[in-house]
C-alpha cells in the first residue's frame, strides 16, 4: 500500500508541481557508441486507478469503500497480467535495448545496486574506462488510469531516464515520458494513448484479457521507444 500511495503522489505532483527540467542529449558534443543499461528499472506494481472517483467524495466511509474498489480493480488487472506471464520491467528493458540497437548503439546490461524503488539512482559506479555511459531508467508506473467517474480507463506508463558519463560525472541526458497522463505535466514528454484502447468501465476493462495485455504492452513499448529516440545520434 505504501508503494501504491507513493506512485499516486508521483502522478499527482507531476501534473501540478514545479515544471520538470529536462536535459537534452547533444550527440555532437558528447558522442557515445556503447551504452551500459542498468538492469534494475524499478519495481513498480501495476495500477488501475480512477482519480477523483465518486466514492471518495462521501466522507470517511466513502473513502474506505472507494479504496476497496480501487484495490479490487487493481488486483484483477494484476491477475490478468500474471496469468499471461507478463513481466513489465523485463519487457520495458527488452524494448529499450532493441530500439537503442536499431539506432546503432552497442548495448551492455549491468547489475548496479542502489535503486530506490521509483527514483533515478543518486550515484553510479566508477568503472574507469570500462563504461562509456550509463543509461539509468526507471519504470515509475504502468497499468490503467481514469481521470474520474464516467471517464474511460486508458493504458498508462511513466518512465524517467538519465544518461550519465562516469568519467566526467556529467549528466548527458535526462527526461521523463508519460503515456496517458493525468493533468498537464510541465516539461515532460506526454504521449497520447492509442484510441483503440479505451475502456468505459471495469467490466469492459476485464472482459478481454488478451486485449488488456496488448494495451499495457503498447503503453510500455511506446515509452521505451521514445526514451531511446531521445538519444538518437
Amino acid at each position: 500500500m505504501r508503494k501504491f500511495l507513493a506512485v499516486l503522489a508521483l502522478l499527482a505532483t507531476s501534473a501540478c508541481a514545479t515544471p520538470y527540467v529536462a536535459i537534452p542529449y547533444e550527440a555532437d558534443q558528447n558522442p557515445v557508441a556503447t551504452i551500459t543499461l542498468i538492469e534494475d528499472v524499478g519495481s513498480a506494481d501495476v495500477m488501475a486507478y480512477e482519480f477523483a472517483s465518486a466514492g471518495g467524495n462521501f466522507g470517511l466511509v466513502g473513502a474506505i469503500v472507494d479504496a476497496g474498489v480501487q484495490s479490487s480493480r487493481r488486483a484483477r488487472v494484476e491477475e490478468v497480467l500474471e496469468n499471461a506471464g507478463f513481466d513489465a520491467q523485463a519487457f520495458f528493458r527488452t524494448r529499450l535495448t532493441e530500439e537503442l540497437e536499431a539506432l546503432g548503439y552497442a548495448v551492455e546490461i549491468a547489475q548496479v545496486d542502489g535503486r530506490n524503488r521509483s527514483d533515478l539512482m543518486e550515484t553510479y559506479p566508477d568503472d574507469g574506462d570500462e563504461v562509456q555511459a550509463y543509461l539509468d531508467t526507471v519504470l515509475r508506473s504502468y497499468g490503467f488510469v481514469s481521470a474520474g467517474a464516467g471517464t474511460p480507463f486508458r493504458p498508462h506508463a511513466s518512465v524517467e531516464a538519465q544518461l550519465f558519463n562516469p568519467d566526467t560525472d556529467a549528466v548527458l541526458m535526462r527526461n521523463a515520458v508519460i503515456y496517458a497522463s493525468i493533468g498537464q505535466p510541465q516539461g515532460q514528454i506526454v504521449l497520447s494513448p492509442d484510441p483503440r484502447h479505451v475502456y468505459n468501465n471495469r467490466e469492459e476493462l476485464l472482459e478481454d484479457p488478451d486485449r488488456l495485455v496488448v494495451a499495457v504492452r503498447a503503453a510500455i513499448s511506446e515509452t521505451a521507444v521514445t526514451v531511446a529516440r531521445l538519444l538518437a545520434p
